[in-house]
């Protein structure tokens, strides 16, 4: 019994020593961790190392924060960006858009690769050349789907574990192609219209030179038709003059306080005439005491372009009424209302939008032939806006136009003219 008891003695002696060792060893492993991530001695008291452990974790929770709010910062930053801006891999994985991007080529969110995008057989051929060349590749395209003219670059990127991607910029161009094909409608037009009376302008002065000053008759003939067309190139070169310093802000505007009317009745001293001469007739309701802020001189350019306009394709009209009513009234909001009504020719529904475009004319042979270039209702539309007015043209064809220009109140007109004037200076 005696040994038994020495022999489990023994066994507890030994098992505690083992457990003593292996708790020590724990302790010291234990120390040494906390020591690394504490920073501090590893014989610093255990609450220490606790306390400086819980600290550098407050530390590093701020850090993250922090480091959660540049990125996303970062990411606001470039969804802000005017350009577009897309990360895909190797396989077409999109891996990242910007706002801009997905507004660019119409990303629902749904798309996870690169050739689930509309019209992107541009971009793929182009992302596979960079990644094989391993060069930047650049192009241009029209995503016909939103009508837009799209220049784009790939760049192949090497990360640091060897993957590759590719970053995928993308530029609106549209507006500059539509200024491109506007210019060169422009040219094409300008040319068109000063064709006509130079060829006409040559052909009579070579035959004046030629021996034409011989028939006294014919050469005066001719020389009131050299008269005629280079009067029509002046006044097309001055039409082009005054709406390219309207639209530039180059033109200093008079702005004053005046009746409506004053105007409307000095247009209509210088039309009555003409009417009278082509068979048709004015008609007038204007209303007293409507003023407007504006200067004098353009408004009345407007509103003669706007009769004239309307007397002579009235007069052209074969059958039928022709009348031109001038009605001026005051608007609800205190502005003023002129309308312009005629039962001329009318203009089709579908030339309405283009109307106010430089050259732009219904009927080109039949406005020539009235001495029009398609640059009044342009002028019109500029001065317009300068007044802060807003041009509204309901017409049917052989019915009639009416032009209707409302005039803001006479206080938010002299707001709109001095913005207008500080801008110009």
């Amino acid at each position: 019994m005696l040994l038994v008891l020495t022999i489990a003695l023994l066994v507890a002696v030994v098992a505690w020593r083992v457990d003593h060792r292996l708790c020590a060893s724990r302790e010291e492993k234990l120390r040494k961790r906390l020591a690394s991530l504490s920073g501090m001695q590893e014989d610093s008291s255990l609450w220490y190392h606790v306390e400086a452990i819980a600290k550098r974790l407050e530390q590093l929770s701020k850090e993250l924060d922090l480091e959660r709010i540049k990125r996303q910062n970062d990411l606001e930053i470039i969804n802000s960006v005017v350009d577009g801006m897309i990360t895909v891999g190797e396989d077409g994985e999109i891996l990242f858009a910007n706002r801009r991007a997905k507004e660019l080529l119409d990303v629902s969110g749904k798309e996870e690769k690169l050739e689930e995008l509309h019209e992107s057989f541009p971009i793929l051929d182009a992302v596979k050349s960079a990644f094989e060349s391993e060069k930047t590749i650049q192009g241009e395209f029209t995503f016909h789907r939103k009508r837009r003219h799209l220049q784009f670059s790939v760049t192949p990127v090497i990360l640091p574990d060897g993957k590759r991607q590719a970053v995928i910029v993308l530029h609106d161009v549209s507006n500059e192609r539509e200024a491109e094909r506007m210019l060169r409608e422009f040219v094409a037009d300008v040319t068109h219209e000063l064709r006509t009376p130079l060829t006409s302008i040559h052909g009579y002065a070579e035959t004046l030179l030629d021996g034409g000053l011989e028939d006294k008759e014919a050469a005066v003939k001719f020389l009131k038709t050299i008269e005629e067309e280079s009067a029509r190139m002046s006044r097309l070169i001055n039409d082009l003059l005054d709406l390219q310093k309207l639209e530039s802000g180059k033109v200093k505007l008079s702005m004053e306080r005046f009746p409506l009317s004053e105007a409307v009745e000095h247009v209509l001293y210088i039309v009555k005439p003409i009417a009278e001469n082509l068979g048709v007739t004015l008609e007038t309701d204007l209303e007293e005491g409507v003023e407007i802020v504006g200067d004098y001189d353009r408004i009345v350019q407007m509103i003669l372009n706007l009769v004239d306009n309307a007397v002579k394709y009235t007069s052209v009209k074969e059958s039928g009424e022709k009348l031109v009513s001038v009605r001026l009234y005051g608007s609800e909001n205190g502005g003023a209302v002129l309308e312009i009504e005629d039962t001329g020719i009318g203009i089709p529904e579908s030339s309405i939008n283009r109307l106010f475009r430089r050259f732009y004319r219904v009927d080109k042979h039949r406005a020539r032939s009235l001495g029009g270039a398609g640059l009044g209702l342009a002028i019109t539309k500029e001065i317009a806006e300068k007044h802060g007015a807003m041009i509204d043209v309901r017409s049917e064809v052989g019915v009639g136009t009416l032009f209707r220009i409302s005039f803001p109140p006479v206080g938010g007109a002299e707001n709109e003219s001095s913005r207008a004037d500080s801008e110009e200076t």
